[in-house]
């Protein structure tokens, strides 16, 4: 007998008046083309089936996999947790219908995942609690109302189909559910990334006026010229009015992506001048490598950290701080740490960089910011699931324990077996030691030149099956120089007395200045 694992938030399905409730929603014909997620021991899977219509399961437990094999022999189905499934296989470029008893502990994160590719899905029928359900449907003004309201109800018709009580299910959960229909709405014309960062600050207090809740990104002239009460509260607005401060901001804001700094701040702040960037308006990318070798390092820190709209991932010159800031490591030659490890606010720049990201993406992952680069073997969606693995490692009291086994070379290549040490080790390699490797991701992490060793290539060499356009730093060796559309380098070895350099990403262009001194 199968019994529910806690770890998958597993509650199945088992009362039989709701299922066939569920079905009669759905209205299945047999050209419908579904996926069903989570289905548990089968309960709606049975149904699907004798509707003839074309299914697909993705379940991460193995033994129900093996359960749902041996049962409908020939059904497509995934053994793989939806978090880190790739949609592209998935979906094979065809629309589809989409049913699920979703687990609660992952539903928000699913249904973000789930919105950013909406002009794929045909519909959605999905379980839900009670709570998050409120919320998606919830008009403003309510205490449900918040940032999870605005994203769904911007992108899907929401409808809240009917409540469902715990005795449905196998263990009960302890709360109320509500199964509701999703249907994507027209594409509108706002910058998905940008909203969501506008929506990320907009509704971190409530408490706070949108004037000094949306004060990095809109004036209080600016918001009464879109005819928005500066003094209201973000609860108080309709998603329309999000999307008329998205495209504001859209036309007055500029991004642009820099190299590696490493405590370069007279370069820094000369390549901002030179680029036109406006504090508090434009946006700022930065790939990592922040800090080390440079004469500056403090300088550097206060103003990334006290500038608005900035952007970084963590490079292994800024791993290796923590490292030696929490007693993991010493101080190699050529570092220049000093600075920072004696400042009075050495605290602040730890915490500051320990909840930085290895990887960041646009909204929908077609822009992605790594420190060395993305493995040719391995999707993007999976990319960002085993760099959050590092990411909560290093937010957690786990971290001197990673920082203390962090460094070496081995294990060189991924395994889906790996664990442990071994294995957040090599996600950090990846990302922000990678130069070399082969067609399978096998890594080689000692040459550093321009010239590749026998069997290994740049990693942006191999043509990659998602479609991303990736911006990183980490080679000077290559000068800025890959030769490829879809990769574009930003080291250009300011800190080897070369230059540094900025993208302009509206714009298509690069910009760059001298360094101020030679070779430190």
């Amino acid at each position: 007998m199968i019994q529910a694992r806690s770890r998958f938030g597993q509650n199945f399905l088992i009362e039989k008046s709701v299922i066939s409730r569920i079905i009669e929603s759905l209205k299945i014909s047999p050209d419908d083309n579904i996926i069903e997620i989570g289905p548990g021991k089968g309960a709606l899977t049975e149904k699907l089936v004798e509707s003839n219509c074309t299914l697909s399961l993705v379940e991460i437990d193995r033994d129900l996999v093996d359960i749902l094999r041996k049962k409908y022999q020939g059904l497509s189905i995934v053994n793989e947790d939806i978090l880190k499934v790739e949609f592209n296989a998935l979906f094979g470029g065809e629309p589809k219908r989409i049913i699920g008893n979703l687990p609660y502990n992952i539903s928000t994160p699913l249904l973000f995942k789930l919105s950013s590719i909406n002009e794929w899905i045909i519909d959605m029928h999905i379980m839900l609690q009670k709570e998050v359900a409120e919320r998606i449907v919830s008009n403003p003004s309510k205490k449900e109302y918040g940032r999870l309201s605005v994203s769904m109800q911007l992108l899907w018709e929401a409808t809240s189909l009917f409540d469902v009580a715990p005795t449905a299910f196998s263990p009960k959960p302890k709360v109320n559910s509500t199964f509701i229909c999703l249907k994507p709405k027209k594409e509108k014309n706002f910058d998905r990334d940008l909203m969501n960062q506008l929506l990320t600050s907009a509704f971190s207090s409530r408490r706070k006026t949108l004037k000094n809740a949306l004060r990095n990104y809109l004036d209080e002239g600016e918001l009464k010229s879109l005819d928005i009460n500066p003094r209201s509260r973000p609860e108080n607005l309709v998603p329309e009015d999000f999307i008329r401060c998205v495209n504001f901001l859209q036309k007055k804001m500029t991004t642009f992506i820099v190299g590696d700094v490493q405590g370069c701040y007279q370069e820094l702040e000369e390549l901002l001048t030179k680029c036109g960037f406006e504090k508090g308006n434009d946006h700022l990318w930065l790939v990592g490598d922040l800090i080390n070798r440079g004469p500056e390092n403090v300088a550097v820190l206060d103003w990334i950290i006290d500038t608005p709209k900035v952007t970084s991932v963590l490079g292994n010159h800024d791993l290796h701080f923590l490292a030696i800031a929490l007693g993991r490591k010493k101080q190699s030659k050529g570092d220049t740490l000093d600075d920072i490890l004696e400042s009075p606010r050495r605290d602040i720049y730890i915490d500051y960089l320990r909840n930085l990201p290895l990887i960041h993406t646009t909204a929908e992952n077609e822009k992605v910011l790594v420190h060395a680069g993305l493995p040719p073997n391995i999707d993007i969606q999976s990319c960002l699931s085993l760099a959050n693995e590092v990411e909560e490692v290093l937010k957690s009291d786990r971290i001197s324990s990673f920082l203390k086994s962090m460094y070496g070379d081995s294990p060189s290549a991924w395994r889906d077996t790996l664990r442990g040490q071994d294995r957040l080790r090599f996600i950090t390699n990846c990302f922000t030691r990678m130069r070399y490797c082969n067609k399978d991701g096998e890594l080689e992490l000692t040459h550093k030149g321009s010239v590749p060793p026998a069997g290994f290539q740049p990693w942006y060499t191999y043509k990659r099956l998602d479609q991303v356009k990736v911006f990183f730093g980490h080679w000077a060796a290559i000068n800025g120089e890959t030769g490829i559309d879809w990769a574009t380098a930003l080291d250009t070895g300011c800190v080897w007395g070369r230059k540094l350099s900025a993208y302009n990403l509206d714009k298509n262009c690069f910009i760059n200045v001298k360094a101020r001194s030679e070779k430190r």
